[in-house]
């Protein structure tokens, strides 16, 4: 969603109507004049998370900067209150993946 500059909210009726995905992919072929598929997509958005990390790295950021706010990890947010619980271990561990 990042990367065809649509908000996070698209993702709702994206993942949870099937046919949301398959006209989420015709807009963005419309618009780039490519056939795209969903491992294209995925393809796109990883690039362009790891060219974003890799700007953050060479602009003197650290992993201490990719941590949320405490609150974010204590607070349940309804309607299916809910945390963010992923350990910083585990973050750290995706980005290493992407070099």
């Amino acid at each position: 969603m990042d990367c065809a500059g649509l908000c996070t909210f698209v993702n709702f009726p994206v993942g949870d109507i099937p046919e949301g995905g398959e006209g989420l992919l015709q807009m963005m072929s419309a618009l780039s004049g490519v056939d795209l598929t969903f491992d294209n997509v995925v393809q796109l958005g990883t690039m362009v998370l790891k060219t974003e990390h890799e700007f953050n790295l060479a602009a003197g950021f650290t992993s201490a900067d990719d941590r949320l706010p405490e609150f974010m990890k204590e607070e349940q947010i309804p309607p299916h209150n809910v945390s963010f619980t992923v350990p910083d271990e585990e973050l750290d561990r995706l980005w290493g993946e992407f070099k």
